[in-house]
């Protein structure tokens, strides 16, 4: 039941980044929650991962989340898991950008039924044009 419920959790906050749903993102996250991305930014807490967030997509038009693969496991007292997604990135007055990475996640029980990630560390994969002209990194 909690690994549907964690992959439930990840496709829902993809929904959210996809939609531009700044509320549904932020209820996917702990309250003292942690977002590393690279290259070395970070936010510490619900609301200063929900002000990056709202800072980083504030210089697109539009971002697609699509969540590729992955896996949670874990017992009742940790629950760990690795996803990997793709987004596509469509900034003004530039092409397409292409971005493949995977979130190495830690997720917290929230409710009886909700889950919410307690860690997202970002690993970049590859980043550049959609049409993959650019070597992995």
């Amino acid at each position: 039941m909690s690994a549907e419920a964690i992959r439930t959790l990840v496709h829902r906050y993809a929904d959210a980044v996809s939609r531009g749903d700044g509320e549904q993102l932020s209820r996917c996250w702990a309250e003292e929650a942690v977002w590393r991305l690279p290259p070395g930014r970070g936010a510490d807490g619900r609301e200063d991962i929900l002000k990056l967030w709202r800072r980083t997509v504030s210089a697109t038009d539009h971002v697609v989340q699509v969540v590729l693969n992955g896996e949670a496991s874990g017992n009742d007292g940790l629950w760990r898991g690795r996803w990997y997604v793709m987004e596509f990135i469509d900034k003004p007055d530039t092409e397409v950008e292409l971005l493949i990475a995977y979130y190495d996640d830690v997720y917290v029980h929230s409710t009886d039924t909700n889950w919410q990630f307690a860690e997202r560390h970002m690993t970049w994969l590859y980043r550049g044009p959609a049409g993959l002209a650019k070597a992995f990194l």
